[in-house]
C-alpha cells in the first residue's frame, strides 16, 4: 500500500470537510443579516404603497426591556419665583443658541432640579420669545411626557414649565420588544383607520425618526402633575410630518 499517496488523499479529504464546515458556519452567521435586510426592504415597500415614506433608518436591534417605575416630582412655586427674581440676564451681545441654552441650564440649577438625567432637547424661536426644552433620559432611554421648558425674552427667563418624573427602578421581568418594522406596520394600520374618519386620505406621511422610549401613556392628556407613582412602558416613538408623534407599545400584544 502506498502510504504517501493515502496520506495525501486523507489530508485533501480533511481540508474539503473543514471547508464545508466553515462555509456552513459563515452562512449561518450572515443569514440573519439577509433576513433583516429583506424584512426592512419589504417594510419600506409596504409603507410606500400607503404613501408613508421613511426619512430615517429602521432600527434593527430588538432588546429586552423591563417596565420603569416613576414618581412625579413637583417644583415648589416659591423656588421657581426665587430663581426668576435672582437670575443673571444675558448681555446684549449674547444672542447665540449656546447662550440661551447656558442661561436655561443655570436657571434649572438654581431651582435645584438639574441632574444627570436632564438633557437638552431643542430650541425654538417664536416672535420675541425663545423656548429651550430639556428631556428626561434614564440610562440612555428618554422618558416621554417628562420635560422642562425655559421661556426666554429680552435675555432672561420669564417663565419655566416643568412636568418631571423621577425614575424609581426597573421591574423584575424583562421582555423582548417588538421590532421597529412591526411597530411601523402598526403605525400604518392606525393611519389607515384615521383616514376613514378624517381628511388624511391621499396625503403623504414622512417619517423622520423611530426610537425606543419609555412612555407614560396614562399621561397623554395635559393634566396637572400629581405626586402619585406610575409605570412607564417601553414604546416605539414615531416622529412624522411636522414633528407629530405617535407611540406604539413595544411589548408583544
Amino acid at each position: 500500500m502506498d502510504w504517501t499517496k493515502a496520506k495525501t488523499i486523507l489530508i485533501i479529504a480533511l481540508l474539503i470537510t473543514n471547508l464545508i464546515f466553515l462555509t456552513s458556519y459563515f452562512f449561518t452567521l450572515k443569514q440573519p443579516n439577509f433576513v433583516e435586510n429583506d424584512v426592512t426592504k419589504n417594510t419600506e415597500e409596504l409603507l410606500s404603497a400607503k404613501k408613508i415614506y421613511l426619512e430615517a433608518e429602521i432600527p434593527k436591534k430588538t432588546p429586552t426591556m423591563a417596565v420603569l417605575s416613576v414618581k412625579s416630582n413637583e417644583l415648589k412655586n416659591e423656588i421657581k419665583q426665587r430663581a426668576l427674581e435672582n437670575q443673571r440676564p444675558l448681555s446684549e451681545n449674547q444672542t447665540m443658541d449656546e447662550d440661551y441654552i447656558s442661561l436655561s441650564k443655570e436657571f434649572i440649577e438654581n431651582c435645584g432640579v438639574y441632574d444627570e438625567n436632564v438633557e437638552f432637547q431643542s430650541i425654538k424661536k417664536e416672535n420675541s420669545k425663545i423656548y429651550v426644552r430639556f428631556k428626561n433620559v434614564y440610562e440612555k432611554i428618554p422618558i416621554e411626557e417628562s420635560y422642562m421648558v425655559c421661556i426666554i425674552e429680552d435675555g432672561k427667563v420669564i417663565d419655566f414649565q416643568r412636568k418631571w418624573f423621577d425614575a424609581i427602578g426597573f421591574g423584575e421581568t424583562k421582555k423582548k420588544v417588538i421590532t421597529a418594522s412591526n411597530a411601523l406596520i402598526k403605525f400604518m394600520v392606525n393611519k389607515e383607520e384615521d383616514k376613514k374618519s378624517s381628511s388624511l386620505e391621499g396625503k403623504a406621511i414622512q417619517i423622520k425618526d423611530i426610537s425606543l422610549v419609555y412612555w407614560l401613556y396614562s399621561y397623554q392628556l395635559d393634566h396637572a402633575v400629581s405626586t402619585s407613582e406610575d409605570t412607564a412602558f417601553p414604546a416605539w416613538r414615531i416622529t412624522y410630518n411636522n414633528d407629530e408623534m405617535e407611540y406604539i407599545l413595544a411589548y408583544q400584544q
